[in-house]
């Protein structure tokens, strides 16, 4: 094979796998879940007994280390006729994707990660451009597709809890920015999906607000009242109420 290749595999959502502008069916669903656990752990290592613990929990089938030899094996043999120089090397009961020196492998999780990572760290407009690129990782759940044992499973719920920190995040930066609209239609559709997301609503609303649509702020906390009460049983919060207290007096901050 000439030249440099790229294999991309995207789990925020779907399995989709892409080798030189080429989308590949993603291998059968016991094998997507060593693939992502390859993909998503840090190092790129994962033991044999952490594999086995994933596919079969804590109780696993007297056949699960061969089973688990095959699913290995399964998994090395799509890659050869798919992703061509990248394998799964054995040592010492620990597994690790390589990749040949003209082969990279990119991975929309561990990107996901480095835009947030940027975002904390940065400044000015790197901030804005990061959370964006976050932002629109997500094409579904985590691991959609693949079987979700305790590791994939925990991973999954953190990487869902981070990315609605970050839309809310990424909200919030464009608001200071003076984005209002651009907020407010991001907003809009996140808090239909979200609705027990306060600090969403807070941001909506002030986007409306920003907007000179005082009415559509007005209702928005309507909206969140009612779907805290009906979905949680609680009241709004401080700072939502404070919000909305705000816009009644119309004594709501500029962007600077």
């Amino acid at each position: 094979m000439g030249g440099h290749m790229e294999i991309n595999v995207k789990l925020f959502g779907p399995t989709v796998v892409v080798a030189e502008d080429r989308k590949i069916t993603p291998p059968g669903r016991r094998i997507r879940t060593l693939l992502a656990m390859l993909l998503t752990e840090p190092g790129g290592a994962v033991s044999c007994a952490r594999l086995g613990r994933e596919l079969w929990g804590d109780d696993p089938p007297a056949s699960g280390p061969a089973n688990l030899r095959n699913h290995i094996s399964t998994l090395r043999e799509w890659l050869r006729g798919h992703c061509g120089g990248l394998t799964v090397a054995t040592r010492d009961g620990v597994l690790r994707l390589t990749c040949a020196t003209a082969v990279a492998i990119a991975c929309d999780v561990g990107a996901f990660e480095r835009d947030l990572a940027l975002a904390r760290s940065g400044a000015g407009h790197g901030v804005q451009h990061h959370l964006a690129s976050a932002v629109a990782a997500r094409r579904g759940a985590p691991f959609e597709d693949i079987p979700l044992g305790l590791g994939l499973g925990s991973r999954a719920a953190v990487l869902e809890a981070r990315w609605l920190s970050a839309v809310e995040d990424y909200a919030e930066v464009l608001l200071d920015r003076g984005h209002s609209q651009q907020a407010r239609d991001l907003l809009l559709r996140f808090t239909a999906e979200n609705p027990t997301r306060e600090r969403a609503w807070e941001h909506l609303m002030l986007a409306c607000y920003r907007d000179g649509d005082v009415a559509s702020a007005l209702t928005a906390f309507h909206r969140a009242r009612c779907a805290l009460r009906d979905l949680l049983g609680v009241e709004p919060g401080i700072a939502l109420l404070q919000r909305h207290l705000s816009i009644l007096r119309r004594d709501v901050p500029v962007p600077g």
